[in-house]
């Protein structure tokens, strides 16, 4: 188990990171992959903390997560519902803005490496799991590459419909701006994103499987201004939405 007694004499500024191996028992995956992701994360933590889970997931509970994930593959091959890799291995990296559920994550999943995970046509085991620590993002302006797609969400509440822009649509950087506040928001962070802008430098579109719906979003290098909080906050929890699902993780450039 991850020694949780350094906290104490740890900067609180200081978020975790996880990184998660794991063997597929043959090289074929679902293109909506993302699910199973979530899937093994909900049952280690109900197997290891059952308030986190309930807080988290029970019931539909769309609770704000501070954590997101990006997937790495071998060499793959996207087809339409499925995905070929070069190898039956596949790299998980979590990024997590809360430490204390960072730590109770990371714990949660390393009681999985015995399970064999069902994923549709193949299993998944955990081979590897380390955590480590993110240091505190001391920037007001960063260049980034999207390590997973970003989506950008206008929910109609009226219609009960949803909108998706993309780096080309006019709309794209205001409702992007609108999403953090509304999400800093309600997590009750108070960190301003009045100076927050996005700059595209090398995008492209993409259309993303989510919960069997197609979603536009944008991947490539992006220039992200803001106040060094916010930048940090948006480093370890992700940008955009759907981001607790695998969206919205990225590297740092520059």
């Amino acid at each position: 188990m991850f020694n949780t007694t350094f906290l104490k004499n740890k900067n609180e500024k200081e978020k975790m990171k996880i990184d998660l191996e794991f063997s597929l028992k043959n090289n074929i995956i679902p293109i909506e992959y993302h699910s199973f992701i979530v899937s093994f994360f909900k049952k280690a933590l109900e197997a290891y903390d059952e308030n986190m889970y309930y807080e988290l997931y029970q019931d539909g509970n769309t609770a704000l997560k501070t954590f997101t994930f990006a997937t790495y593959f071998d060499s793959p091959q996207f087809l339409k519902d499925q995905i070929i890799l070069g190898t039956n291995k596949l790299i998980v990296h979590i990024t997590d803005y809360d430490m204390q559920d960072g730590i109770l994550l990371g714990n949660a999943l390393r009681g999985m490496g015995t399970i064999a995970f069902p994923l549709r046509n193949n299993q998944m085991k955990l081979n590897r799991v380390t955590i480590g620590q993110l240091t505190y993002l001391n920037e007001d302006n960063i260049i980034i590459q999207m390590s997973s797609p970003l989506i950008v969400r206008n929910h109609n509440r009226e219609t009960n419909q949803d909108i998706y822009y993309t780096y080309q649509d006019t709309e794209f950087k205001e409702t992007l701006k609108m999403n953090l506040n509304s999400m800093l928001q309600k997590l009750e962070y108070p960190i301003s994103v009045d100076d927050f802008d996005i700059v595209p430098l090398k995008n492209k579109k993409t259309v993303v499987k989510l919960y069997h719906h197609s979603i536009n979003a944008s991947l490539g290098v992006f220039q992200l201004k803001g106040n060094p909080q916010l930048l940090d906050f948006l480093w370890k929890a992700g940008i955009g939405s759907h981001r607790s699902s695998g969206f919205g993780s990225f590297k740092i450039l520059k």
